[in-house]
């Protein structure tokens, strides 16, 4: 029901068209029973990935590859989540912390789970205020959507009593 897709941040000199996220256009309108991820906001596609998001309700985009910009360029990440808040909606942006690069995703999202977008953007730009709903949507209710997963289901596995 769910396919992702590595878009943006190419790695090393990779090329950067198969960057691109232009190239899913067809298959998300073909298949609009599936789910398409489209990772790291398909940077530096940005206005591409967010025009596919905007107009494709069976596509998702996944913050993974951008969680290290509220520690370099915290305006610009307020910048690109405000975006995505007014085009696309808090219930298709899912979580994504790149941990295995970045080490411990915690410091990230403290400060994702603290930020505000500031009110100079929002008078600017249009873009909404993130409330705490939009955030705990991103951070893991649409990703248990997403994977039929029911967050308030007890817990079970290694070393559970249920």
């Amino acid at each position: 029901r769910s396919v992702q897709f590595h878009k943006g941040c190419p790695i090393s000199r990779a090329p950067l068209e198969p960057a691109r996220p232009v190239d899913l256009e067809r298959a998300v309108r073909d298949f609009p029973e599936l789910t398409f991820g489209v990772h790291h906001l398909a940077l530096p596609y940005f206005e591409e990935c967010v025009y596919l998001a905007a107009r494709n309700p069976n596509v998702v985009l996944v913050l993974s590859g951008t969680m290290h910009l509220p520690f370099v360029a915290p305006w610009d990440f307020k910048q690109y989540l405000g975006r995505l808040l007014r085009d696309v909606g808090s219930d298709r942006l899912l979580w994504g912390s790149e941990a295995p690069i970045t080490g411990n995703p915690r410091p990230a999202i403290e400060w994702f789970w603290n930020m505000q977008i500031d009110d100079e953007l929002q008078e600017r730009h249009g873009y909404p205020a993130i409330t705490e709903l939009d955030k705990r949507r991103i951070l893991g209710l649409n990703q248990a959507r997403l994977f039929n997963v029911d967050p308030k289901a007890p817990k079970q596995g290694a070393g559970s009593n249920v």
